[in-house]
Order: structure tokens, then C-alpha cells, then sequence
């Protein structure tokens, strides 16, 4: 699906781990980031396309994204411990007047914001000083904890004064396999590019955009669901199709989005399941009729030279079975494939067999 969409001329973005698509880009010349957390992350979630005039004006996504985040890296886990109404309308309005009064020659930082924040907190103003005295919000707290991602040891990962995919990249895949283990990373740089590929959508109204998202989307929590729905909101306008991917039903149920997702997905997609028990709890989740479970159940496939894929499809309420053969070209990019099958397959490629 990735190399047929990108071969329509479709704008394609993938979010994965585990090197599945390393072998397809290089085939294909599109863009494959491994972020590492040994090396800087290059990414800054307050940077995005300037107007002519040089001012940066965030719409209200952006401002809701900015406030999650900041949130999650202050408070970890936000459905354990979330944010008061009041603590997520003052970080709004900080946030807001950080982009306002930014000299135009200046790109937005979180250190920048950081700072800011700092010296408004600092001079003591007459609003500042009625939420000090009202014990409205936990300043200290927030300075000391907010203190490694804007002067200490992850600063360098997240206040990037430029992000070279940010340019018109038509094929991208962001590899997360080396930053999984990295508790405190991993879902800030997963949120932050579910916010860039908001951005892709935005940035080319026009175009049709494929957005595939085969890992990271489980550590969104509860903050992300209006992110989320307004996403989806979004692509239906803009032609774009959203692609969420998971191996285990319960994943979806569990998942704090899962509501978000199910409801705002007009199309589902079922590869082979040999477990009847897991088919029931799947078609039970979909809402699937019994000739949907018929067709499910139906499914076929062989591994090997010859083999197949037959795959269910539901769009709205119409179902169908369909069968995919990969070509012997399609097949060289694939990344589990066995090294002898592959000089076969070259050497018949070469003879134009």
C-alpha cells in the first residue's frame, strides 16, 4: 500500500520501529529517519512555517498540542496525573503571548518559551503575584522539572532551530526501534510527530496524503483524544487517510484513544486470524454482521515463491475478500525475506524471466 500511494503520487508519512520499511525507502529514494537517543533528536514541537511576514502564529491545534506536551513532560503520565483546567488555560495564554510578543528575527524554542516564562514570573507582575498568592499554580515545581528539556541534559533533542523534514519531502518514515526503551523520551518524540504529520496535512491541502502509523499510537493517552478527533477532522477535508496499524484487538480496547479511533475510521482492514476466539472479539468490537465473520474466517495465505496474502475489507457496509500477489520487484524490498530466495529472485529478475 506505502509503494502503490507513493507511485500514485500520494504523500506519504510512516511512524514505525523495528526496520520494516528500511529496505522499500532506499528502493524507492524516499526520506528514513532513525532517531536515536544517543545522538540529538533534532526536533523543536515549537517550530512551524513562518508567515511572509516572519511571524510565527500558531492556530489552536497548536496550541492544544503544545500545552499537552508541555504537560507531559512536566507531569509524565497525564491520565495518572492530569493537568487542572486552570493549569491548562494559564500554559494556553503563556504559550499564546510567547508567540505574540516573539521578535520576528527569533525562532520559537521551548527554551525560548522557558525562559519567557521565567522573566514573566520574575518581574512580579500583578497577575503573577495573584496566582502566587492564590496558590494557583506550582511555579517552582514547574521550572525544576521542565529545567532538563530546556537548559539541561535533553535540550539539544527538542530546541532544533531547523528540521530539514520539514521540507517537501514526499515519502518519510520515522524509525522509533532505538528510543522504545527510553521511558522518558519515547512518548514526547511519539506526540511530537503525530504533530508534524498534522503539519504535512495542513501544509498540502491539495494533495492526497497517506499517513501510516504503525507504532507509538498506544502511548497516547488521554490529552491526545481531542488531537486526535481534530486529526481525523481534518483529513476528511484535506484527502488524507489516516492508516493505524496494531497485532492485538486489545490493544485498541485498552487504549485511551480507542474511542477516537474506531469512531472517526470509515475503513477496517483484517489479515488472516487462524484463532476463532479472536475473530469473535474482533468482529464484536467492529460491530461485524455474520457474513462479514463468514468472509473473515474465509481467509486464505501462503508463504514462500507463489504465495499470497487474501486480506477482509470493510468500508462503511460493504465487505469484500481480496487477494494481493506481490510482484518479484516488490518482493526484493521486503526486509524478512531469506537471503537465498533473494539471489534467486535477482537472478531471475536479471534474466527478465
Amino acid at each position: 500500500m506505502i509503494k502503490d500511494r507513493f507511485e500514485a503520487g500520494h504523500i506519504v508519512i510512516v511512524i514505525d520501529s523495528g526496520g520494516t520499511y528500511r529496505h522499500l525507502f532506499e528502493a524507492l529514494g524516499g526520506k528514513y529517519i532513525e532517531l536515536s537517543a544517543e545522538k540529538s533528536l533534532n526536533l523543536n514541537p515549537f517550530l512551524f512555517p513562518a508567515e511572509p511576514s516572519g511571524r510565527y502564529l500558531p492556530d489552536s491545534s497548536k496550541i492544544i498540542f503544545l500545552v499537552g506536551l508541555i504537560g507531559k513532560m512536566w507531569k509524565g503520565d497525564l491520565n495518572e496525573n492530569p493537568m487542572s483546567e486552570v493549569e491548562k488555560s494559564l500554559l494556553s495564554q503563556w504559550i499564546s503571548d510567547y508567540y505574540r510578543d516573539l521578535p520576528e528575527s527569533i525562532i520559537p524554542t521551548l527554551t525560548g518559551f522557558y525562559d519567557y516564562l521565567q522573566a514573566l514570573v520574575a518581574a512580579n507582575g500583578e497577575a503573577i503575584l495573584d496566582l502566587k498568592k492564590d496558590q494557583l499554580f506550582p511555579f517552582q515545581e514547574f521550572f525544576i522539572v521542565l529545567q532538563p528539556f530546556a537548559h539541561g541534559i535533553y535540550k539539544d533533542h527538542f530546541n532544533a532551530l531547523a528540521q530539514d523534514y520539514l521540507v517537501d519531502h514526499r515519502l518519510v518514515c520515522f524509525e522509533l526501534e532505538a528510543i522504545k526503551c527510553n521511558s522518558k523520551l519515547y512518548p514526547l518524540v511519539v506526540q511530537i510527530l503525530f504533530d508534524f504529520a498534522f503539519e504535512m496535512v495542513s501544509k498540502h491541502p491539495d494533495a492526497t496524503k497517506f499517513i501510516d502509523i504503525e507504532e507509538g499510537w498506544t502511548n497516547l493517552d488521554d490529552a491526545s483524544r481531542e488531537h486526535i478527533e481534530s486529526f481525523y477532522r481534518k483529513g476528511r477535508k484535506t484527502k488524507t487517510s489516516i492508516r493505524i496499524i496494531t497485532q492485538d484487538i486489545q490493544e485498541i480496547k485498552s487504549s485511551k484513544i480507542a474511542s477516537a479511533i474506531k469512531n472517526n475510521a470509515a475503513t477496517f482492514i483484517l489479515l488472516y486470524n487462524e484463532k476463532a476466539s479472536s475473530r469473535e472479539e474482533i468482529g464484536a468490537f467492529l460491530g461485524m454482521n455474520a457474513l462479514d465473520m463468514q468472509k473473515y474466517a474465509s481467509l486464505r495465505r501462503k508463504n514462500g515463491p507463489g504465495g499470497f496474502r487474501e486480506i477482509f475489507i470493510k468500508e462503511m457496509g460493504q465487505s469484500h475478500v481480496w487477494l494481493l500477489e506481490p510482484s518479484l520487484w516488490s518482493m526484493l524490498c521486503l526486509p524478512l525475506i531469506h537471503q537465498k530466495e533473494t539471489k534467486s529472485l535477482i537472478w531471475l529478475k536479471n534474466m527478465e524471466i
